[in-house]
């Protein structure tokens, strides 16, 4: 700015002044329309950043496989018409009687 120009500024009457970008030349229907345009535009972006974060939990839910796999297994027993097998770890298998166990 030169320095001409900045004397003038500082000089000129505060009622004289021009409005600068978004002053208050505007009319209030023009203000309102700005208003409601960008409430608008909140409400969207809010609107897509609830959808982004509505399906960012439903791809971090928590899902129980084993109980899957459990409910997996006893819908094949009911089609096969068998009963469940107990559950017997190694150590102790060593221990019982063949006989016990079914050979799959």
């Amino acid at each position: 700015m030169d320095n001409a120009k900045f004397r003038d500024l500082l000089t000129r009457e505060r009622d004289e002044k021009t409005p600068g970008p978004g002053g208050s030349a505007d009319t209030p229907e023009a203000r309102a329309a700005k208003k409601a345009k960008k409430q608008a535009e909140y409400e969207r972006r809010m609107a897509i950043q609830k959808r982004r974060e509505e399906a960012l939990a439903e791809a971090n839910k928590y899902h129980d496989r084993a109980a899957d796999r459990r409910k997996e297994m006893e819908k094949q027993l009911k089609e096969s018409g068998g009963q469940p097998e107990a559950f017997v770890p190694k150590h102790e298998q060593e221990q019982l009687p063949a006989e016990l166990f079914v050979s799959s």
